[in-house]
């Protein structure tokens, strides 16, 4: 259970955490740009790899929530706001996933899962 401590400090079954940061400690416009282009990075190198990703299911780095959301707000407004790097193919029920400039086609989706092929 998690309460809520005089000055902004969050104590969590007894331990103390750092304070959160509150809207006038947020990063820098270095730091944000260093950020945005540490996100690019992995969405790029995440989305480019076979199987990554699947209709509704677009890949979205493991850290996203904790890492990158703070600062740089919602994941599929990001994407928006960079089509120079990232396309996204989005079905008719407004599922996506991303597609990287030069890339003819959507990363393919494997038939088969790796362990499905020591069942036969």
């Amino acid at each position: 259970k998690v309460k809520e401590k005089k000055e902004g400090v969050k104590e969590i079954k007894g331990k103390a955490k750092e304070p959160e940061k509150t809207e006038s400690e947020e990063l820098s416009p270095v730091e944000k740009a260093k950020l945005v282009e540490e996100a690019i990075s992995e969405i790029e190198k995440g989305a480019s790899k076979v199987g990554a990703q699947k209709v509704g299911a677009p890949f979205v780095p493991s850290n996203w929530s904790e890492k990158f959301k703070p600062a740089l707000g919602q994941y599929k407004a990001f994407l928006k706001q960079h089509p120079d790097k990232f396309i996204l193919v989005t079905d008719d029920k407004g599922e996506f996933i991303i597609r990287l400039p030069g890339q003819v086609e959507p990363p393919s989706i494997p038939d088969k899962k790796v362990w499905q092929g020591a069942l036969l």
